[in-house]
């Protein structure tokens, strides 16, 4: 994190801080009140699970939430398996229609173990055109099912 407090272009203060936020403590839905997603968007009020990190040797997980706000007739779901520091798409988008103010996506997990992140996106529409827009995340560390009785 940098803090730098200036004045008239000066710099009076300039200092950098290490900041480390382990994945067990953020909660899923991520703040919506930014100025990056100005327009029209679904808000989430509450989803499950609601920690951002899961550990699971399931093959699937259900993820649902209620929202008060809606854009679009549903959520879209995308699964990432992690390789060294990004992450790539593993599958084909998973689609969580809205029923009422309510959605459900059961996703399937690949396989192999490791870490995955399951991302929820909505339809964000403004002036300039619209585009699908994160609204969640979830990182789920896959274990081997043999590995657990």
């Amino acid at each position: 994190m940098l803090l730098q407090l200036t004045q008239n272009r000066r710099i009076l203060f300039y200092a950098e801080y290490d900041v480390e936020l382990p994945l067990q403590e953020l909660d899923a839905i991520l703040d919506q009140n930014t100025s990056f997603n100005s327009g029209d968007s679904t808000r989430l009020v509450k989803v499950t699970p609601e920690k951002a990190y899961q550990e699971t040797n399931s093959s699937d997980m259900t993820f649902s939430g209620t929202v008060d706000r809606i854009n679009g007739t549903g959520l879209t779901f995308k699964v990432e398996r992690q390789q060294g520091d990004a992450y790539v798409q593993e599958g084909d988008p998973i689609s969580a229609p809205f029923e009422g103010d309510r959605f459900t996506a059961k996703v399937k997990l690949p396989e192999s173990s490791g870490m995955y992140r399951v991302t929820a996106y909505t339809l964000l529409t403004n002036p300039k055109g619209s585009f699908q827009m994160p609204v969640a995340y979830w990182y789920i560390q896959k274990t081997d099912p043999a590995s657990k009785s």
